[in-house]
């Protein structure tokens, strides 16, 4: 097995990709986001409305709606 093979991915970095993503959401969205561990989905605040969904992708298209809905 070569040295070249792609770095399996671990906590550190799964928890590091996640970190990217909650950043994101708050520059992008301007709302609170985290990962749920226990429930698996993804969370957010927006508006004073919780809002869920299982991807990330997802929790951004219900945030917009929600913002938009409700502003």
């Amino acid at each position: 097995m070569s040295n070249d093979a792609a770095p399996a991915v671990t906590a550190t970095t799964a928890e590091a990709r996640r970190a990217d993503i909650t950043r994101q959401f708050r520059n992008r969205l301007n709302v609170i986001a985290w990962y749920g561990p226990f429930t698996g989905h993804w969370w957010a605040v927006a508006d004073g409305y919780l809002v869920e969904a299982a991807q990330p992708g997802e929790l951004a298209q219900r945030v917009r709606y929600t913002q938009a809905r409700f502003r």
